[in-house]
C-alpha cells in the first residue's frame, strides 16, 4: 500500500470518527468473568471532544461505582493517525498481536443512532480469558434498560457487509442473505446480556490458527448489528461489520 492510499484511508477513519462518536455517552457497565458470571456493574460517562483545530479528540472517562467512590481516567489525545477503526455504525481497538508474556485485549462497539453496545475483552499474560465487559450507552443521558425478549425471524432478512483491514482499507462491500449466531464452537464463551445481545469469544487464544470476538446486537425487530474483530496467526487481520434489516 502506497502512502497516498494510506493517508485518504487515515483522512476517512479520522473523519468517521469526528462525525459519529463525539460527544458525551453515559454508560451502564456489565463486568464478566472468564466462565460468563456477572460479577460487577457500574457507570461511566465516556466524553469525547475535537480540539479547536480538529486536530486530536480528547477522551475522559468519568468512572461511579456502587460503592458511591468515583474515579476519572484521562487518556492520551487521539489522533489521525490512531490505530483504532470507525465506521459510521461501528468501532473497535486494541492489540493487534497476541503474544505470550503480554496482556491482551479489545474493544469492538456498534453504534444505532444515539445508543451504542460495546464489549471489550482482556486476557491475561498466558492469552487466557480473564474478563468481558459490555457497555451500553446513550448519548447525554443514561439508557433505561429492560428485557427486550425479541425473538429472531430466521427469514425475511437481508444485510450488508463490510470488511476492512487492519491498514483501514475497505476491501468489500456487499449484500448478504440472514445466517444465525450460535456461538457454541468449542473453546469459546458465549454471554447473552439482556436478551438482545450475544457475545462470543475465545477462552484462550494459544493455537489458535483463527479467532475473533463477535458481538450481535439486535437493536429492535427489524434491525441487527453484528461486528467481529478477525486474527489469523495471533495477528489482527481484519474488521467485519454486518447490518440486517427484516423486510416484509
Amino acid at each position: 500500500m502506497d502512502i497516498k492510499d494510506r493517508t485518504a484511508f487515515q483522512t476517512k477513519n479520522w473523519s468517521n470518527f469526528c462525525h459519529y462518536h463525539l460527544g458525551d455517552w453515559y454508560g451502564n457497565w456489565y463486568r464478566y468473568s472468564s466462565s460468563g458470571n456477572l460479577v460487577e456493574q457500574f457507570k461511566c460517562i465516556r466524553s469525547f471532544k475535537l480540539n479547536p483545530s480538529s486536530s486530536e479528540v480528547n477522551q475522559e472517562n468519568h468512572y461511579t461505582y456502587t460503592s458511591g467512590t468515583t474515579e476519572t481516567k484521562i487518556f492520551p489525545p487521539h489522533t489521525i493517525d490512531t490505530k483504532a477503526l470507525f465506521l459510521d455504525n461501528a468501532f473497535s481497538f486494541g492489540s493487534t498481536q497476541a503474544k505470550i508474556g503480554s496482556k491482551f485485549g479489545f474493544e469492538t462497539t456498534l453504534k444505532s443512532g444515539n445508543r451504542r453496545v460495546g464489549v471489550a475483552g482482556i486476557y491475561s499474560h498466558t492469552l487466557t480469558l480473564e474478563r468481558v465487559t459490555i457497555i451500553i450507552e446513550q448519548l447525554n443521558e443514561f439508557p433505561i434498560e429492560q428485557k427486550k425478549l425479541i425473538k429472531n425471524q430466521e427469514s425475511n432478512w437481508q444485510g450488508m457487509r463490510q470488511i476492512v483491514t487492519s491498514e483501514l482499507e475497505i476491501l468489500s462491500e456487499e449484500s448478504i442473505i440472514w445466517y444465525p449466531l450460535y456461538g457454541s464452537k468449542e473453546n469459546y464463551l458465549t454471554i447473552n446480556h439482556l436478551e438482545d445481545i450475544l457475545v462470543t469469544c475465545p477462552k484462550e487464544v494459544t493455537g489458535q490458527k483463527e479467532f475473533n470476538l463477535v458481538v450481535n446486537w439486535q437493536i429492535n425487530s427489524v434491525s441487527l448489528l453484528r461486528a467481529s474483530r478477525v486474527f489469523k496467526n495471533l495477528s489482527y487481520m481484519s474488521f467485519i461489520c454486518e447490518d440486517f434489516k427484516q423486510t416484509v
